[in-house]
């Protein structure tokens, strides 16, 4: 799907929008190879190659969010070493998921 380049760089966590386009206007982006320096452009970041101050982009997965009303025996904290405790992680709940959860406290 095409979005505009400045989307596509904050979104990668390069640069904020507003830096993204002052990237675009320096002429520090490229799209398959080609130097771009006009703001609107747009893009697709799974089909194209797309480099922004040096860096190369990569399509991203789809995220996933989930809410989840924790049992009180649970422990939700990512500061802990697990095998220490013997109540279930939180991510035990997932484990259907091919997906990994990162910790969210």
């Amino acid at each position: 799907m095409q979005e505009r380049l400045q989307k596509i760089i904050a979104r990668a966590g390069i640069a904020s929008r507003r830096h993204a386009e002052q990237l675009i206007v320096s002429g520090q982006v490229r799209v398959n190879g080609r130097v771009v320096t006009e703001l609107g452009t747009k893009a697709d970041a799974g089909a194209d190659r797309i480099e922004a101050a040096g860096k190369v982009i990569t399509a991203e997965e789809r995220r996933v969010h989930i809410l989840l009303n924790k049992p009180p025996e649970i422990v939700a904290t990512a500061s802990i070493r697990w095998d220490a405790w013997i109540t279930p992680r939180p991510d035990s709940f997932f484990s259907p998921m091919t997906a990994t959860l990162p910790p969210r406290c």
